[in-house]
């Protein structure tokens, strides 16, 4: 499959869409759907229509908006096989370039953070400034590291929750040329196939028998997108059968765990194959070209109106506060671009 690269800022533009919606919309209704994000959840389909029965469009996106992280992680994927199948640097150059790449901005993130934190906390009652700073000196610690994967929901999601993705991410940075290599193998698919099943199994049996810890928060649970990812920039799978079988999982995972557990290839090549075929209009180019600055500031924003927004029965207001929240992500996220971009002359 040729994935361009006008094709791949527009799905990172529709990822980043998804993702910025779905947490406001979690906020804003105080997580009216147990969505199947990181475990099965048996009453899924309950709670979604119970909510789309008076939220209709709040509730797909609610309960679509994860799917984004589908996309990032697929699109990381592929566009490293791309750039670096033919030419692989040595694992240290490799990684100083890709770390910093996400690690730099992310570090500025944290100024940013709490200042918002600092104001958003001087407006509630909650507690204090310092309090918190105190209360969560090791999750800032974990998050530096970025280890907070490893030691359950209050550590991966106990400061800016959408940055558990940036733990993710560098886990996979740092596996990802041993995979690369394993594609010089003409065995490679065979090889793919057996990881994939290893991983299934083992997600399995972690999310059943760890309790405060889920396979999903580290590269485990990823890594039937990221063999799918690195396959699909190998070859071309635009098979017939492909998606109404991939959407047959996709129905299925709702209704059965274990057919969620083996979804997430299909969930992907799923919205990969409608995403494709979406004209790549300028403000999506855009959008993807600055998503991972949206990423970075979105959950900070989040943290902001989490603090201080109460959801209204009044759809005008509702949709004021969803534009303020856009108007503040996109802004703050400019504002991260050029701390990023800035470069300092030696004297």
């Amino acid at each position: 499959m040729n994935i361009t690269k006008e094709q791949t800022l527009t799905i990172k533009a529709i990822a980043i869409f998804f993702i910025i919606i779905h947490n406001f919309l979690n906020v804003a209704y105080n997580f009216p759907i147990k969505y199947n994000e990181f475990e099965y959840h048996s009453n899924f389909l309950k709670t979604f229509i119970t909510f789309y029965q008076t939220h209709s469009l709040s509730a797909i996106l609610i309960a679509l908006g994860y799917l984004g992280v589908h996309l990032f992680v697929f699109i990381s994927a592929y566009g490293l096989t791309k750039r670096y199948e033919n030419n692989i640097p040595s694992y240290t150059s490799y990684l100083k370039q890709r770390i910093w790449k996400v690690y730099k901005p992310y570090i500025l993130s944290f100024p940013l953070f709490f200042l918002t934190a600092y104001i958003s906390l001087s407006l509630g009652n909650k507690e204090t400034f310092s309090d918190y700073i105190s209360d969560n000196t090791l999750n800032i610690i974990s998050h530096i590291f970025l280890v907070q994967n490893f030691f359950g929901d209050k550590y991966t999601f106990g400061l800016v929750g959408p940055w558990w993705f940036i733990s993710l991410i560098v886990q996979f940075y740092l596996v990802f040329p041993f995979l690369l290599k394993i594609t010089k193998n003409k065995n490679y698919p065979y090889i793919f196939l057996l990881l994939g099943i290893f991983s299934i199994i083992s997600s399995f049996y972690i999310n059943h028998h760890f309790k405060d810890f889920n396979a999903f928060y580290i590269l485990i649970g990823w890594l039937p997108v990221v063999l799918f990812g690195i396959y699909t920039a190998k070859k071309d799978i635009r098979a017939i059968y492909l998606l109404p079988t991939s959407f047959l999982i996709v129905i299925a995972s709702y209704f059965n765990e274990y057919a969620w557990y083996i979804s997430f290839i299909p969930f992907t090549y799923t919205l990969v194959y409608f995403i494709l075929k979406i004209k790549p209009y300028k403000i999506l180019l855009y959008i993807g070209s600055i998503s991972m600055y949206l990423f970075f500031v979105h959950g900070i924003i989040k943290f902001f109106f989490n603090e201080i927004y109460l959801y209204t029965k009044n759809i005008g207001e509702d949709i004021l506060y969803f534009v303020i929240y856009l108007i503040l992500t996109v802004a703050l996220s400019l504002f991260l671009k050029f701390l990023n971009n800035l470069k300092f002359k030696r004297e």
